[in-house]
């Protein structure tokens, strides 16, 4: 497979001629007196959330999985340009905006049936009941205030 010229990607990394994860700086400072290329506790991959109601989606995942805000970033209208919340071990960026975008966000967490629980309480309606799914997991999903819809998983079996 050859990548189009100019991408930046190639088999075997994100540019470079490394392996994956072994290209340079990756989750590193450049050099001695250089910042890191993220902050401390992020993840390179961060789900972006684009919703109508940003503080429905803030209390939403407190409640049903216990989420702890980080940032917010205000306009000077007093909506949300930019919010992050730490799930677990990940943290979820949204921001607001009145046409928002339905999206579909998977978290393992350690009991699927409690997590489901929690997410009815906080106000979420059931897309699917949790169940096992023949690949290792038991999932259910739960369908936010703005219309994210979170499927909760649990593994039952390691590389089912």
């Amino acid at each position: 497979m050859t990548e189009p010229p100019g991408t930046g990607l190639s088999r075997t990394g994100l540019s470079g001629t490394g392996s994956p994860g072994t290209e340079p700086n990756v989750g590193r400072a450049a050099g001695p007196g250089t910042a890191a290329f993220k902050p401390d506790g992020y993840t390179s991959v961060a789900p972006y959330l684009i919703v109508a109601d940003a503080e429905a989606t803030l209390s939403f995942l407190e409640r049903a999985l216990g989420a702890r805000r980080r940032r917010i970033f205000e306009r000077e209208d007093g909506s949300v340009m930019h919010a992050e919340v730490l799930v677990d071990d990940t943290v979820v960026m949204l921001g607001e905006m009145p046409e928002s975008q339905p999206a579909h966000v998977h978290v393992y967490v350690a009991d699927v049936d409690a997590a489901f629980a929690r997410a009815l309480a906080a106000g979420g309606t059931s897309a699917q009941p949790p169940a096992e799914k023949g690949d290792g997991d038991r999932r259910g999903g739960v369908v936010d205030p703005n219309g994210i819809t979170w499927w909760l998983s649990t593994q039952l079996a390691p590389d089912a």
